[in-house]
């Protein structure tokens, strides 16, 4: 049998590419981290040491094992973006390689210790024997002889030699300190320990106040030098703490303030070195003697001391009632303002801490200082000091959660704090958006954490009191407060002014109602959403029964209290507040609809259907009117319905054929669990399964997860030779036992037929998902209907929904039924949840939920159907069913667009009619009212549009076709709200009907479609699994007689690992077998140049074969796999199927080399005429017309004036943009090559769908390599943490690896010259490159960016002779270019191109294509104004390629419109000439030379064949020769718009494509606009207002944002011009351009501290410097703001061209 004992795939330790791998990381058992107090050079020694054990161990038993045991080599041979490793597993030393270093130690020396006496009683019976013998009586085998062996040389080579203090000193200290003096290395610590002793007793003594003095400093020094291990072992600790709080209580010491002082020194340093120690503290009375001193404040000293070790102490969490009922709180609080401000810190520190928990016993003392806590939010300035006092109150909240009317009783009259609470969560939500005016408030913004906090301690004060409930809707806004909270997240300025915001007691009450946006919505963390939609859940009254919701349970009974309390709050918010509830509603109707529509996160949108069935249950008729816009809940909830309709009617299909295909088999349950036929014949399984799969193809792959999903450690164990196979083979009939029960539960009955359980998928689970948020929308329509039928069926009639409900009813009639009610249980609650809280919500927790499934849901949703289909047929047949008018309208154009002959007959005012039409159809025609999007699906006009508009027909361009001319004549000129009305129509369509599905690759749990900065831990979690391979050799290596264990192996292997990992560790092997094979023919007598003809042996390659399809080395193992199980093209795999299951792999031994590029790992942006077929026809047809709308008003906007153009943020979709953000955060489907279809196919085709912040993203993400893939995600995942969370020891995260840095050094002299040699070197290298200069000592960031922009400038100098000038006239050739509109490459005709000087421009116009996309992939800034022309030429290039120019698109590209955006006079010239071409129609052939414009015929122009302002270039052959007449003028006009914008300046455009993909492919820029390119290349306009700047700047370091210095900084900043601005960013960032995104992108935040002044000096004697690196500014702090300004104009001058320290 084969040896396939399974080896683990880790990372290829490749030196600096070690950084650049994610999976570099070796799995093991000891990368724990000991808990025991070793300090990390002991923990090192200690693993060094077991390491090395463990290598000589197996490196013998590689010659004596019968098997040859996997290997690993260190390799430089690899790319940087695939830099895996490969180690081999150990099964025999599993036991050993578990065990923390110090448990492998004492596990070595006891058996060590007992052998010593052993030995010592045979000696006593003999006289023979050696201490050789005792070595040898040792298993060869034992990893502890080996460890010994390391011990004794590690010892003596630090004894004998130099290193007498050395790594063996070393190792005998770390054991001594572990196992104690005298066990194995003779001598303790005894003497030490009286020592310590004795100081302690000297403690006690009371003549002689000197020696306790001294006592005293000599303990604490020793404290300071020892470590935790050390300490526990020496220090009587009960002891120490007894005599220390004995001299603090001894009142003949109390005036010996010295000592007390180090007393308290002493205790802190007592505690420090080992928490533990703080039980003796407490048990010795210490808190009671700190806070007394802290009661008495004598002296300043000995009370800081004292509040530092109170603060240690009130660490732990045993101590906080302690503290408490001794006045600790008191103590901390009532001489507080008298303290430093560390100190004052410290005492909020001890007060914070101590309030967690609290007993109720202690409520009193709380109580008490409640007063003096919210005078400190309300008052302090220091933000640690306030942060904390928040804290506090959010803890005793939490603590008294249970206790009502504590609660009531500590916030009674407490209406100013409560105000204070709101206030203080609007500002600390997105602080970065704070302006000047907010910060000018007096409050103090908290970060991310205790923000969150607050929220949750206003949830508990709602769900206990309905005062509280009351103050925060009348008093404070809440609803406002809410909104406006969250919309500080959007990048768009608030409408609000500044002097609204100037006071923000007033503002929360007195300003308009806010409306909050979807794009800040998605840019707002999804914890902090989560968390204001439960507190807009507890202020709601509850006004129905718990049957009626999907959420609790039909026998759900909630406690007396809750009960109470809810009653209370209806009749608040019925009787008492019923206008501040009515405005409360209207405050967070638009937050609802929005948050539903902005996140694809199942919690998210299940908390907003909860929100809005309370609003819409508690609500009467007249009060749901009320509600501004409350119609937009029928548009959510049709969609919601339309999209579970398509996926129940697929579902019960598939039931139905898999009802068939099963009554064919025999014995399904044995199919579906047969793991013995698995454990006897693996290659019988896999026939089985690949059988099923053929068999059952199409249907959901959940289905066979019973069969799929094999236990992947039996495979190992069945084939391993371990010595513990009894064991295992029990724990094995263990696990089957385990599997067959549940197997049991595997399918549940709907219908008779089998439907999946919850449990067994991620697949499954976002079913139930999904069918839940279906039924929880319409019992809310079913709700509306019953309220207001006359208002809400007929909008559902026209939304779609009740035709979606019709067919859900036709789906599952007779495939459900109804469960039997088990228990009889009233009250459903978890034992923690009714013990602790009996106020808590059940609704929004999952206690119900994780027991639903889906035929109890299924059927639920059948009832509410059909009592919505008996609600609907009620009103049909009692009203009108007309057709509506506007539907006939609709009709009637769409049979006229269908005929094509008709309409190749239409003029342009039969254009314009119909359009009319259209738009008056489109506005609800004589009803007024706009269409829905269920009506315009509906009626087929979209597909008939997007046929026409997309027909090659009428594509002759705007400007020529008679059809878009009228179109746009009625549509942006006439009635320029119908495009923008037909738009927002479009897009609502386009939500209801597209079905995109995003592919996970999480395993056996659903993983949330949330934030991704909330999940960011379970994608590295899942980057660093592994899947498990059955490597097999083909049939031609079986043949060349390969080692057993060679044939058939199992490999675990990192998921983002490369098959050249694997690659790479079976070339080592057969490298091993081949020099151990070596060697036994030379030990056979065989001594010829057996080495020599192994090393002149012919390399070979191995090529993998998966289905007997080559796999190339650089595709991903997940993505390989995930490829294999696909059935059709973008079909959606089951990730448990590939983490489950081992898959079968061949490989054979090639000569030659095998394919190293892959279609698989390059998304390809090559757009194909068929590609979109696959997906929805309506959803395509709404993208294509939602295209040319788009291109249409790019038109309109440059060439119409005069004409409103619509908003390029009203043509992208948030809902796709959702779905692109969540797809794109699972970085192993990204680096893997299997990204769906959509989000690629889309996101090409149809760019302008996704804000540019998102294609950007798509770019990095899937264009710049897997090494910036993995860079850019960690990035975006720190930047999220650091901006919304700021509790460091919490966000830990696995570092993945990082890009290498290539640094070069080059001239200034020489720069561009230089720049052009860097680029030819390493300008494709993956690596990112950094600039240095010579005799410059700047490094790093900013050096870096000030190349790329003095290289941008030089590209522009005049000399060059690359670009079109405004001004020719100038001779410098050290000039730069003068064109206001943009770079444009000068032209070149066919013969110049040829020449020296054509080539010399063309390598040019190669190098800045490189220089481009080098900086695009850096992240670098580049300073280029190019013109849009160009890049649109670029962009035309990349859709078409330049060989399939034909007519058509070539009359789209040169027009007068494009001219003119290039150069204006020549524009203005040949519009001229066309004034003679209008009038020749209405002239003879011969008079037309006569005709007169402007005084001049064509003659007197005196023009010839030349290009105007570029005589060399001929337009046609002998140009210079041709005069221009009435003939060919038509000719001549034609050939100066092609020379011009097309064929003399293609050849430089393709020249910048093809040195741009040398870098990266320049097709990927598809997704961007001409404009968009434009400005990622350096011409973006940049927002340089007073708010922007205040809430970028960060002030630090002597400096705050209330300064008078960062006041008068923000002020120069703002009244800078357009150079100066300029010079500052290249003096202070060392790009003169802001990234994309403004000062809020910059990467670190602009930072501004304070430069002091030296002895002697003041602050108006130095400059300003700056940290380009860092983006640093120190700032002296003058004494006038044109001090300042000039100062700083000064520094700026100064310091250009060079990197010097300052």
């Amino acid at each position: 049998m084969a040896n396939t004992k399974p080896s683990q795939i880790g990372a290829e330790d490749s030196g600096n590419q070690r950084e650049n791998s994610p999976d570099v990381a070796y799995h093991s058992a000891n990368e724990e981290q000991d808990d025991n107090g070793i300090d990390d050079d002991e923990d090192d020694s200690l693993q060094r040491l077991s390491e090395q054990a463990q290598r000589r161990r197996s490196s013998q038993r590689g010659f004596h094992d019968e098997h040859v045991r996997d290997t690993y080599e260190d390799t430089d041979e690899h790319d940087d973006d695939d830099a895996e490793g490969v180690s081999g597993g150990n099964d025999d030393m599993s036991d050993v390689d578990a065990m923390e270093p110090g448990d492998f130690l004492r596990r070595l020396i006891q058996p060590r210790l007992s052998r010593s006496a052993s030995s010592r009683n045979e000696q006593d019976h003999s006289s023979t024997g050696s201490a050789g013998d005792e070595d040898e009586a040792m298993d060869e085998d034992d990893p502890r002889a080996e460890f010994l062996r390391a011990i004794g040389s590690l010892s003596s080579s630090g004894s004998g030699s130099h290193l007498s203090s050395g790594s063996g000193q070393v190792f005998v200290d770390v054991v001594q300190r572990l196992m104690g003096g005298g066990i194995m290395f003779g001598g303790g610590m005894n003497r030490e320990s009286s020592e310590i002793d004795g100081l302690i007793n000297n403690l006690n003594q009371r003549e002689d106040s000197y020696i306790i003095l001294e006592t005293l400093n000599e303990l604490s020094e020793r404290l300071l030098m020892m470590n935790g291990i050390t300490a526990e072992r020496l220090i009587p600790a009960n002891k120490l703490a007894k005599s220390l709080v004995n001299i603090m209580e001894d009142t003949n010491l109390s005036e010996e303030l010295e000592i007390q002082l180090v007393t308290c020194r002493c205790l802190y340093n007592f505690l420090e070195v080992n928490q533990d120690f703080v039980h003796d503290a407490l048990n010795n009375h210490a808190i009671e003697a700190l806070c007394t001193k802290l009661m008495e404040v004598s002296y300043i000293d000995l009370t800081e001391q004292a509040l530092q070790t109170l603060e240690m102490i009130s660490r732990d969490p045993i101590s906080h009632n302690s503290i408490i009922a001794n006045n600790g709180l008191r103590a901390c609080l009532q001489y507080m303002d008298f303290l430093t401000i560390h100190a004052q810190r410290k005492c909020l520190s001890v007060v914070s801490n101590s309030c967690t928990n609290i007993t109720v016993a202690n409520f009193q003392k709380v109580k008490d200082i409640m007063d003096n806590i919210s005078e400190v939010v309300r008052s302090h300035t220091d933000s640690v000091v306030v942060e904390n006092a928040w804290l506090t109150i959010s803890r005793i909240i939490i603590s008294f959660k249970t206790k009502p009317e504590l609660l009531e009783e500590l916030f009674s009259n407490k209406e100013l704090l409560l105000k204070d609470f709101t206030q203080v969560i609007y500002i600390s939500c997105n602080k970065s958006s704070n302006t000047s005016s907010e910060n000018d408030s007096s409050k103090v913004a908290l970060n991310y954490s205790s923000c969150l906090s607050l929220i949750k301690s206003l949830i508990i004060l709602s769900s206990t009191g309905v005062e509280i409930s009351r103050i925060l809707l009348s008093e404070c806004s809440i609803g406002e407060v809410i909104v406006k909270s969250l919309n500080k997240y959007s990048k768009f300025k608030s409408n609000t002014s500044q002097s609204e915001n100037a006071n923000l007691d007033q503002s929360f009450i007195k300003t308009t109602n806010e409306s909050i946006s979807i794009e800040a919505l998605m840019a707002a963390p999804k914890e902090l959403l989560s968390q204001f939609l439960n507190l807009i859940g507890y202020l709601l009254p509850i006004s129905y029964s718990p049957s009626e919701t999907p959420f609790l349970r039909n026998n759900h009974d909630d406690f007396e209290e809750k009960q109470k309390l809810n009653k209370s709050r209806v009749e608040l918010c019925k009787d008492i507040i019923p206008r501040q509830y009515c405005d409360f509603v209207n405050d967070i109707w638009h937050l609802l609809m929005c948050s539903f529509q902005a996140t694809m996160d199942y919690e998210i949108r299940r908390k907003v259907f909860i929100d809005i069935f309370r609003i819409v249950s508690f609500s009467s008729e007249s009060n749901l009117s009320k509600i501004k816009d409350v119609n937009l809940i029928t548009n959510i909830l049709a969609s919601v319905a339309n999209q579970s309709k398509a996926s129940i009617g697929r579902n019960f299909s598939n039931t139905a054929r898999l009802a068939k295909l099963f009554s064919k088999e025999e014995d399904l349950d044995m199919l579906s669990s047969d793991d013995e036929t698995f454990e006897g014949n693996l290659d019988e399984h896999d026939a089985i399964v690949n059988e099923d799969e053929e068999e059952i193809a199409g249907i959901e792959e959940e289905i066979d997860e019973g069969l799929l999903q094999e236990d992947a450690d039996n495979i190992e164990e069945e084939d391993s030779f371990d010595d513990n196979d009894n064991e295992d083979e029990e724990d094995h009939d263990e696990n089957d036992d385990r599997e067959d029960d549940e197997d049991e539960d595997e399918y549940e009955e709907v219908g008779g037929l089998p439907y999946p359980q919850t449990e067994n998928s991620a697949d499954d689970i976002s079913k139930l998902n999904s069918n839940v948020l279906l039924l929880s929308g319409l019992l809310i329509a079913r709700l509306l209907i019953e309220k207001a039928p006359q208002t809400f069926l007929p909008d559902f009639e026209r939304e779609g929904l009740i035709s979606d409900v019709l067919s859900i009813v036709k789906s599952l009639t007779g495939n459900v039924e109804e469960e039997e009610a088990t228990g009889s249980s009233t009250r459903v609650h978890s034992i923690s949840a009714s013990y602790s809280n009996k106020y808590i919500d059940t609704e929004f927790t999952k206690e119900y939920e994780y027991k639903l499934t889906n035929s109890s849901i299924l059927y639920k949703i059948y009832n509410v159907c059909s009592i919505i289909e008996k609600s609907y047929l009620k009103l049909k047949f009692s009203g009108n069913s007309s057709i509506p008018e506007h539907m006939q309208i609709l009709n009637e154009i769409d049979s006229k667009l269908r005929d094509h002959k008709y309409l190749k007959t239409l003029s342009f005012d039969e254009w314009k009619l119909i359009w009319d039409k259209l738009e008056f159809a489109l506005n609800g025609a004589s009803s007024n009212i706009q269409i829905s999007s269920f009506e315009l699906i509906s009626s087929g006009i979209i597909e008939s549009l997007s046929q026409v508009f997309n027909s090659e027909s009428y594509d002759f361009g705007f400007e020529f076709s008679d059809c878009y001319k009228a179109f746009i004549s009625v549509f942006f000129v006439d009635k320029a709200r119908g495009s923008s009305s037909f738009l927002a129509s479009l897009q609502e369509a386009l939500t209801r009907t597209e079905s995109f599905q995003i592919i996970s690759s999480g395993s056996s749990s659903i993983v949330s479609l949330g934030s991704f900065f909330q999940n960011d831990n379970s994608q590295t979690a899942i980057m660093a699994k592994q899947i498990k391979l059955k490597l097999v050799a083909s049939e031609n290596e079986t043949d060349s007689k390969l080692p057993s264990n060679m044939e058939n192996m199992i490999l675990s292997v990192h998921a983002i690992a490369t098959f050249k990992s694997v690659d790479t560790y079976l070339k080592q092997r057969f490298k091993f077998i081949e020099e151990l094979s070596g060697r036994r023919d030379r030990s056979n007598g065989d001594l010829g140049n057996d080495d020599e003809d192994v090393s002149k042996r012919n390399p070979f390659n191995i090529e993998f074969l998966i289905n007997g399809e080559s796999v190339p080395n650089e595709i991903t193992i997940y993505g390989a796999i995930y490829r294999s199980l696909q059935n059709k093209p973008d079909e959606i795999v089951d990730p448990s199927r590939i983490w489950s299951t081992v898959h079968n792999i061949s490989y054979r031994r090639i000569s030659s080399a095998v394919t190293k590029e892959s279609k698989l790992m390059n998304y390809s942006f090559h757009i194909k005429d068929n590609e979109l077929d696959i997906y929805d026809k309506t959803t395509i047809y709404i993208l294509k017309l939602l295209k040319v709308l788009f291109e249409m008003n790019a038109f309109v906007k440059i060439n119409i004036p005069n004409t409103v153009a619509i908003p390029a943020s009203n043509f992208m979709n948030w809902k796709l943009t959702v779905k692109l953000n969540r797809q794109l955060e699972e970085p192993l489907v990204v680096a893997s090559g299997t990204l769906p279809g959509w989000s690629i196919h889309v996101t090409k085709q149809f760019p302008f769908i996704f804000p540019l912040e998102t294609r950007i993203f798509f770019l990095q993400s899937t264009s710049f390599g897997y090494s910036r893939l993995i860079h850019q995600w960690q990035i975006r995942t720190n930047q999220g943490n650091d901006e919304n969370n700021t509790n460091n020891n919490n966000n830990q995260r696995a570092q993945l690896g990082r890009p290498t840095r290539h640094k070069v050094r080059i001239s200034r002299k020489f720069i561009l010259q230089s720049a052009i040699k860097v680029l030819g070197l390493y300008g494709s290298t993956p690596r990112i490159l950094e600039i240095e200069y010579f005799d410059e000592v700047g490094s790093g960031l900013g050096p870096t960016l000030e190349f790329y922009a003095t290289v941008s400038k030089e590209f522009s100098k005049k000399k060059l002779k690359l670009w079109r000038d405004n001004d020719p006239s100038e001779v410098d050739d050290e000039a730069y270019v003068s064109n206001a509109l943009g770079l444009f490459p000068s032209p070149l005709d066919k013969h110049q191109i040829s020449t020296e000087n054509g080539r010399k421009v063309l390598s040019f116009f190669s190098s800045l294509g490189k220089f481009v996309a080098r900086a695009l992939l850096d992240s670098r800034i580049v300073d280029f104004n190019f013109n849009p022309v160009f890049l649109k030429l670029v962009q035309y290039f990349n859709l078409h390629g330049v060989q399939r120019i034909n007519h058509r698109n070539l009359k789209k590209m040169t027009n007068i419109s494009s001219l003119r955006m290039v150069d204006p006079a020549l524009a203005d010239s040949v519009e001229h000439l066309l004034k003679y071409v209008k009038q020749f129609p209405q002239v003879g052939e011969i008079e037309r030379d006569s005709i007169v414009i402007d005084g001049s015929t064509i003659k007197d122009l005196s023009l010839y064949f030349e290009l105007p302002g570029y005589p060399e270039f001929e337009l046609i052959a002998g140009g210079s020769e041709i005069q221009v007449t009435a003939t060919n003028l038509e000719l001549y006009i034609n050939r100066i718009l092609e020379s011009t914008l097309f064929t003399g300046i293609v050849h430089q455009a393709k020249s910048f494509m093809d040195g741009f993909s040398n870098v990266f492919p320049v097709n990927t820029l598809i997704i961007f606009s001409s404009e968009e390119l434009a400005g990622l290349f350096g011409g973006a306009e940049e927002d340089w207002s007073i708010d922007t700047i205040t809430s970028a700047v960060y002030a630090n370091h002597g400096f705050t944002k209330e300064s008078d210095a960062i006041k008068s900084l923000i002020t120069i900043l703002v009244q800078f011009n357009e150079e100066e601005r300029r010079a500052f960013l290249q003096f202070l960032t060392g790009a003169p351009k802001l990234p994309i995104g403004g000062f809020k992108a910059l990467r670190p935040e602009l930072t501004v501290v304070r430069k002091h002044a030296e002895e002697g000096l003041k602050d108006d004697d130095y400059l300003p410097s700056v940290m380009t690196c860092a983006n640093y500014l120190k700032l002296p702090n003058y004494s006038s703001e044109d001090l300042m300004r000039k100062r700083l104009l000064q520094a700026i001058n100064e310091g250009a061209g060079a990197f010097l320290l300052s």
